[in-house]
């Protein structure tokens, strides 16, 4: 007890020195985003630790500080300590979201994430006896997110978040946790096992209520690596037509910026999730499409496009027509005919740069010209590859997404 009340003093100490200031709600509202985005630990937590050391005084050292006296410095700058209640809950709602990171993130993933000198820090006690076969990497991850949790309790009082679902979520999650309220005072403010595993069931549960109007960035099942913003708003609007709804099924799309990008991204992520991982690729992209065919796993695909970029699978009839309404929606009073396009020769957006800049309106705008098909293409619009990219994604699946622990 005198070692250990010694350490806390200690502990005390450095808080007192680094002088953390108090975030205000628009910089919780930001850390909030960051631990709710779908981030590997690593990332997520360098992401975290440089949002603390803002709030330092500048002589502080945060980085070569103790895990322990870093997440209390955290939980000091971020956290809701105004009673023992909101203290617990706030620390089930980080555990439940830290162990949805276990569920997508490979062993790897972690041991990536921890510090050789992490290692030595003791283990949370009512982590150690959750009935899951977790590494000491993975044990450590949970019993910081126990001791480094935000304000969650605050997250209904913050408007940039008024209108988001997982602000919802968890909102309502945490009115049932405040039910169960009195083992809080009984436990010191400290979940026991069966508190952590009960909120996990509870979470589960709330999660497949709300799943259908959650982004599908939001705790994900299938990611999907696309080149460019076009292919990230156009892919969507693919499988809404065609029946599929992204949000329920939690895919995330990721624009990547070109192919290169999506390989690397590819052979990163791949090591690091569980997740399937689908990658779709311009027609042009031999090498890049090559290297990520010999690195697919089982549960991998990849989608090359036949007709060369996104805008060339359209047919021209469709095409034309998208591209009307997108100059009419422009200002532009000189539509393109059909005869002009069915004539020139070149890919597409070669051709729609050159009859732009006839017309003095510069460069086509891809993305532009995205957010107009998003709007108004129908089920009868969507070509062959935009069918092969959805067909993939469903046949992935419909053979069911093995998280780690189910």
């Amino acid at each position: 007890m005198p070692e250990e009340l010694s350490k806390n003093t200690a502990i005390t100490n450095v808080i007192d020195s680094a002088n953390p200031r108090i975030a205000s709600r628009t910089e919780l509202w930001s850390i909030l985003l960051k631990i709710l985005a779908f981030d590997d630990p690593a990332s997520k937590s360098q992401n975290l630790r440089k949002a603390a050391r803002k709030h330092l005084d500048k002589r502080a050292n945060f980085e070569t500080m103790p895990m322990r006296q870093q997440v209390r410095l955290f939980t000091s700058i971020f956290g809701d300590q105004a009673n023992i209640e909101n203290a617990a809950i706030c620390r089930l709602v980080n555990f439940v979201l830290a162990f949805e990171d276990l569920n997508r993130f490979s062993r790897i993933a972690f041991d990536t994430w921890t510090k050789p000198e992490w290692l030595a820090e003791p283990i949370d006690a009512n982590v150690s006896k959750l009935n899951f076969e977790l590494s000491s990497p993975e044990k450590l991850w949970m019993t910081s997110a126990l001791l480094s949790a935000p304000a969650w309790t605050k997250i209904a009082q913050i408007e940039q978040g008024s209108d988001d679902p997982r602000v919802q979520l968890i909102s309502e999650f945490i009115e049932l946790l405040r039910k169960d309220a009195k083992q809080f005072s009984e436990s010191n403010g400290t979940p026991h096992t069966d508190t952590l595993l009960k909120a996990l069931e509870t979470w589960r549960q709330l999660l497949k209520k709300h799943r259908s109007a959650l982004p599908g960035s939001f705790l994900p099942k299938i990611i999907l690596l696309v080149e460019g913003q076009t292919e990230s708003l156009i892919v969507p609007t693919f499988a809404k037509l065609l029946g599929l709804d992204f949000n329920q099924m939690g895919a995330h799309v990721e624009s990547c910026g070109g192919a290169k990008q999506v390989v690397k991204y590819f052979l990163n992520l791949k090591e690091l999730t569980v997740l399937p991982i689908i990658c779709v690729l311009d027609a042009d992209v031999s090498e890049s499409a090559e290297i990520i065919n010999d690195g697919l796993r089982e549960q991998d695909r990849m989608v090359t496009m036949r007709a060369g970029e996104i805008e060339d699978s359209f047919s021209l009839t469709t095409f034309h027509r998208l591209l009307n309404i997108y100059l009419k929606e422009t200002g532009c009073l000189e539509p393109i005919s059909f005869s002009e396009l069915q004539t020139q020769a070149g890919e597409r957006i070669e051709v729609l740069d050159r009859l732009f800049r006839i017309r003095g309106l510069g460069n086509f705008d891809k993305i532009g010209f995205a957010e107009t098909a998003v709007r108004n293409l129908h089920k009868s619009d969507v070509p062959d590859d935009g069918k092969r990219i959805i067909g993939t994604i469903e046949e992935v699946y419909n053979a069911g997404i093995k998280l780690r622990f189910q």
